[in-house]
């Protein structure tokens, strides 16, 4: 939820927002002082990217290394699903039950099911999660008597993801109504050619005129196109006029957790370090000072969302030397220098081989000496490469 202040300024004609994210909003110029508002950050479910990033199954990086875009995995789906299931149970409660009743829900869920906009990237991914994940707020009409009308949904490529070094999975495949068409073809796979009917409605009535041509990076984005962006979406949130509120954007992690870095300061806490679960659902509060730098002063996570501690590198590579990803590495290394070997690069092939060996030997020793440390596999794979190296020399002369 983000709550956003403004000194007063004299009223003019609301006009289209002309700015650099291509904003798809109208602009509001009169804004009273310390004008709150409200816009709920909601990260995507798990996609193919993410679950060969965790689980280093073999058809997971196949998909990884081969494919753009990647959609919503299974459980992806399913955790789209679990929200679809915590929002359609906060509208009946809310309908049900008396208003500031506990049952009714909080002060804030209220206002998520009060949204009149929902800004989502264009990543199939975040689209999957707004069309599965939001369909009882975009069928209320269906559901209950709403206070209000369903939200529009409208794709805005400036909460997109960013583009790292190697990140296929933030590079798009189509521009236009192909993005629609390709967001039904995945939930037809995932879900199957009936069920999959249930969002054609949803889909066919989202705004795709911000990606008409196209909208993502072929490189590696720079940090100030980034904080640009950023910038971009903000200030758009700030000019939003009130029949425009609140918002809900759905997004990414990373660029969810650089708003918190930017804009956040000493309260945002946990949110500048940890990311958000899949699918998690939290509400901002910013506050303006007249043109200043707006600043994050409250956040809280809604439903069962929760945040997710990042790991570094050095953590990444002592909590999972011990596990099946880096025995896939380890067999991925041997067959590397199978193909070194067979052309002709004898040093690189040995010393390939020598690592992708000496891990899976020091695993089967950490297994079968040190069960309950596992960290000792760092400290093994250093001796068994070294001690397999050493054997390979030998042999060699």
């Amino acid at each position: 939820i983000c709550i956003f202040s403004f000194r007063a300024r004299p009223a003019t004609p609301i006009i289209s927002v002309q700015m650099k994210s291509r904003s798809l909003l109208a602009v509001d110029p009169d804004i009273r002082e310390e004008h709150k508002k409200y816009v709920f950050f909601v990260r995507h479910g798990e996609s193919e990217w993410n679950r060969g990033m965790s689980t280093w199954a073999f058809d997971a990086i196949l998909k990884m290394v081969t494919r753009h875009d990647h959609p919503l995995s299974a459980e992806g789906l399913s955790q789209a699903r679990r929200l679809e299931g915590d929002v359609l149970r906060c509208l009946v409660f809310r309908q049900i039950c008396q208003e500031g009743s506990p049952c009714a829900g909080s002060e804030m869920e209220g206002r998520f099911l009060a949204a009149r906009v929902v800004l989502c990237s264009p990543l199939t991914r975040a689209i999957q999660t707004a069309t599965v994940g939001l369909r009882p707020l975009l069928k209320s009409h269906e559901i209950a008597t709403p206070r209000y009308a369903p939200p529009c949904v409208r794709l805005l490529r400036d909460i997109r993801e960013r583009r790292n070094l190697g990140g296929r999975d933030t590079v798009g495949t189509c521009r236009g109504s192909s993005v629609q068409e390709r967001t039904r073809h995945c939930l037809r796979k995932v879900l199957g050619e009936v069920r999959a009917r249930e969002y054609d409605d949803i889909i066919g009535n989202i705004d795709f005129s911000d990606v008409q041509d196209e909208w993502w990076d072929n490189w590696r984005e720079p940090w100030d196109a980034v904080e640009q962006r950023m910038s971009n979406f903000v200030e758009m949130i700030r000019e939003l006029p009130a029949e425009q509120e609140p918002v809900i954007a759905i997004g990414h992690s990373q660029f969810f957790r650089e708003l918190f870095r930017r804009y956040g300061g000493t309260p945002a806490g946990e949110f500048r370090r940890k990311v958000l679960s899949n699918c998690g659902v939290v509400g901002v509060t910013f506050s303006f000072s007249g043109h200043g730098t707006p600043r994050i002063i409250d956040q809280q996570l809604l439903f069962s969302s929760s945040l997710v501690e990042k790991a570094g590198p050095i953590r990444f590579l002592i909590s999972g030397a011990s596990g099946p990803r880096f025995a896939a590495m380890a067999v991925v290394a041997v067959v590397v220098a199978l193909v070194f070997q067979g052309l002709r690069w004898h040093s690189t092939a040995a010393a390939v081989s020598a690592a992708g060996m000496g891990l899976l030997l020091s695993q089967a020793l950490q297994r079968w000496l040190f069960p309950r440390c596992p960290q000792l596999v760092i400290l093994l794979w250093i001796f068994s490469a070294i001690f397999i190296r050493e054997l390979e020399t030998r042999e060699a002369c």
